[in-house]
């Protein structure tokens, strides 16, 4: 729900739970976004077809939108018998299975793109269907986890190069950006190891990762699924936290213990 000139940013939180009883009912759960939206989540149809009919919030115009990540899933269904299928018509055979788009997974091969018999599917349902049904036939559906974001500008994990502030280094030295081939020694931007930024065996790739996993499978943004890993696992540049804080303990004693001298007796 979203008003004009972010006016719901100035209505107390006190007012908005009271005006959602009032015109909804009870929800799931409601809060408010960074932009001053809400995003009320509802416990059924219902009270999702009462709340799209909204047009203005305690005298305030507002605009009620489907949130389209927390109300639709992506999966993969791999299937030989549909390699020769193309989009259009895997889209139109399971629409009534409430499928909206479909994408063919490709696989670098020397250096060219090679379609493979793996679909992304996207449902306009909350909760991915265990499986598809296509003449009779059931496939499997996986969950589909997106790869880790990487910017090409900075070479950091969280965003793309569209809208990263970020000065521009080379993905092989982390070193400014230079013409040509590279001829650096290899280091990544994030981990400081000696690799290329887009290495798989990076311990921050890795992590982003099981960022993803945690994104998808809770249907949360990028920024609270990474807050809630550094939580289970706290990572400083592909370090444990336990041995970062035993160097700095380690520092710090030497510091503080510094050995004193005596002053000379006088006998």
């Amino acid at each position: 729900m979203s008003s004009i000139e972010g006016a719901l940013k100035k209505v107390s939180p006190f007012v908005i739970a009271k005006a959602i009883q009032e015109l909804v009912g009870d929800v799931k759960t409601a809060k408010r976004l960074r932009s001053g939206s809400l995003l009320i989540q509802v416990n059924n149809s219902r009270l999702a077809k009462r709340l799209l009919r909204l047009k203005e919030f305690f005298q305030v115009p507002v605009k009620v939108d489907p949130h389209r990540s927390l109300n639709t899933c992506d999966g993969v269904v791999t299937s030989w018998d549909h390699s020769d299928c193309n989009e259009e018509e895997i889209e139109e055979g399971l629409k009534d299975q409430k499928l909206i788009s479909v994408r063919r997974l490709k696989t670098r091969r020397s250096y060219t793109l090679k379609d493979t018999n793996s679909f992304v599917l996207t449902f306009a349902l909350p909760k991915l269907p265990s499986s598809i049904y296509v003449c009779y036939s059931a496939f499997q559906v996986r969950p589909y986890i997106p790869k880790p974001i990487r910017c090409f500008r900075c070479q950091r994990y969280g965003h793309t190069s569209g809208n990263c502030k970020g000065e521009e280094l080379c993905s092989r030295c982390s070193l400014k950006k230079h013409e040509g081939d590279c001829s650096e020694k290899e280091k990544c931007v994030n981990c400081h190891r000696d690799h290329p930024a887009w290495s798989a065996s990076c311990p921050i790739f890795v992590e982003e990762k099981k960022i993803q996993v945690i994104k998808t499978s809770k249907k949360i943004t990028y920024g609270e699924a990474k807050e809630e890993f550094r939580a289970l696992h706290p990572v400083f540049s592909g370090k444990s936290y336990s041995q970062v804080t035993a160097k700095k303990y380690v520092n710090a004693a030497v510091q503080t213990h510094t050995p004193s001298v005596c002053a000379p007796c006088k006998d």
